[in-house]
This record gives structure tokens, sequence and C-alpha cells, in this order.
């Protein structure tokens, strides 16, 4: 309804009406009603992802520049944690979650029976006049065995993917999903994260979090501490090492699993290549053969040697005399 001429907004939401109820009542055909903004075809075109993503698309990301969408739960979830990373660490976290996408897809072409997908999500800016489609990789933050999402928009003018915010919280990434309004659910998959905190530090040969829920005081001695805080320390140093243990074990499935798959291709060249041969191997048989079939003709007609009058002993050839002597010539489809 129009408001006051020196309203802010001069038009303002009345009320929620079905199709059925506005012919009802102002007697708007629903044919004369706006298209549903799924159907149309500018939306459509931005669900269609022109490639994949790639590892030089996550070497252009500027870390510091990616929005924060923080988790707007206060409880003390034991999922709502702080994490605290290099950027080194976090672009081979990225790196690797990127290639099990990628192996995942190509085990699997059918992308709705595929647990490991892009998310796609709705963005809309802050003045609520532009929206756009994103895509979501979800990444494993091994050492803190937590998820998050890094959305990317695909900008069609460079051909690039380009990294424009960090969520913290499935349920944030949900939300935006639902907007679609896909049949298939992309997130249902997803198991549960909701971090409470979320920054980058500068020790590029750390990997381990500086949480202040399990930080000690820098200036304490050992004799200072209590028992609890000694306690923590050697709870501290034990996940230390298991969170580089495991690092480097998913680093080392990552290795194994890019080896494998570059040996598969280099078998299917070679199979491919000695398929190609042995097609060449038989085209050249063949062309021999005929050839020679070719040559044998022509000598047989040299020098006018005397015609065959007919075929005797049946379809297979017949008796032919040249020079006095008789000889058997089988029939090739002449005389």
């Amino acid at each position: 309804k129009i408001e006051k001429k020196n309203d802010k907004y001069p038009y303002k939401l009345k009320t929620l009406m079905t199709k059925e109820q506005i012919r009802n009542e102002y007697g708007i055909n629903s044919n004369h009603l706006p298209k549903k903004s799924r159907k149309n075809q500018d939306f459509i075109n931005k669900l269609l992802l022109k490639r994949r993503i790639v590892k030089q698309d996550l070497n252009k990301i500027n870390w510091s520049n990616l929005k924060l969408f923080k988790s707007q739960s206060t409880n003390n979830d034991p999922i709502n944690k702080s994490v605290t990373i290099t950027q080194k660490v976090m672009k081979e976290y990225c790196n690797i979650a990127l290639e099990r996408l990628n192996a995942s897809n190509q085990k699997n072409n059918n992308g709705n029976n595929n647990n490991n997908n892009l998310i796609p999500i709705v963005v809309i800016d802050k003045h609520h006049n532009y929206y756009g489609i994103e895509w979501v990789l979800i990444v494993h933050i091994i050492h803190r065995n937590c998820d998050v999402g890094i959305s990317f928009r695909y900008d069609i003018k460079t051909n690039t993917f380009i990294a424009t915010a960090i969520y913290l919280d499935k349920g944030e990434i949900e939300s935006k999903h639902k907007l679609i309004g896909l049949k298939f659910d992309y997130c249902k998959h997803l198991r549960p994260f909701s971090l409470r905190k979320f920054k980058f530090k500068s020790d590029r040969h750390s990997i381990i979090d500086d949480d202040d829920d399990i930080a000690l005081p820098g200036s304490l001695s050992h004799s200072q501490m209590s028992a609890h805080q000694i306690q923590q320390m050697n709870q501290l140093k034990q996940e230390t090492m298991t969170y580089k243990k495991a690092f480097e074990a998913e680093q080392l499935r990552s290795r194994h699993l890019q080896q494998s798959m570059q040996h598969n291709a280099q078998m299917y060249i070679t199979e491919i290549n000695q398929l190609k041969q042995q097609n060449q191997a038989y085209m050249t048989q063949q062309q021999n053969i005929m050839i020679a079939a070719e040559q044998q003709q022509n000598m047989m007609y040299q020098g006018n040697p005397q015609v065959p009058q007919g075929r005797v002993g049946g379809q297979g050839g017949g008796y032919a005399q040249n020079n006095g002597n008789t000889y058997y010539q089988p029939y090739n489809g002449f005389g």
C-alpha cells in the first residue's frame, strides 16, 4: 500500500496472497502475474557451472579480504570451536578438499548421487538490489577436526572463480542454499559445524591453534603452574603431535591419490595408443592384400592370354589353357 509522501519507503508490504486470492480480489489472472524468479533464464544460467574450480583459482585467493560469516549460536556446544591457522596451511586444506571433490566427481558423473559437491547458494548485496549465485567448497580443518565453507563467485569476463567469504556455520550455508529451491539438498550430507572464531596468524611454520580456551599463561614457569595447568600443557603437547600426524597423513593420502590418478591416465593413454597401432597394422595388411590381388590379376591378362571360356567344377573357379598348359584359375568375379 502507498504511505505518506514524507515516508522513507512509499510502498510497504500489506499482505501475502495466492494467485487465486489475487484473481478474486483484484480480477488479475495468473498469466498476467510476473514469472517466478527461479524460472528466469538468467537465474537458471547462473546455476550452470561453466568449469570446475582448479588450483590456479586457489592460488589467487586474498585470504585477508574474505568476509567471515560467523555462527549466530550463543551456546557452548562442543562444535562451537575457535580456529587459528596460517594462510599456508589453509591453502593446503583447500587443495586437499578440491582434490577430493574432483576425484569424487570423476568416479560418479551423476551429481545428485554424489555426497561430495560444490554447494550453490544465493547471495544478496547489503543494499538488497542485487542477487547472485556462489559456490561453496567445504574444507576440513584437519588439526581441529571441523569444517568451514569457502564461497566462490564465478566471473564470466575473466573465466575465474573468486573467493568471497568463509562460512563458519552450517546453518548459514543451508539457509542460503534453500533460497535456490532445488529438489536435491546439497547440504544433507554435511557434518554439523558452528565455529565461534576463525582467524589467520603470521607464523608460517605453525599449524596449532593458540585459542583462548586452551592457551596457558606464557609468563608462568613450570614450578609456578598448578597441577591443572600442567595437565593442560601435557594434553596440549599430545594434541599437537596428534594434529601434526593427522596433517601429514592427509598430505600423504592426497599425494597417493594424485599419483594413482596420473598412473590411471597414463595406462589409458598407453592402451589407446596400442589400439591405434593395431588398427593401423590391420588397415595396412588389408591394403597389401588388395594390392597383391590386383597385381596378380593384371599379370594374368598381360600378353593376350587365352581367356577361360566359363568355369568348370562349381562356383569356386575354372580351368584355362595358356601356351599349351592347363591350369586351375580361381574365379574372382571376372570372365
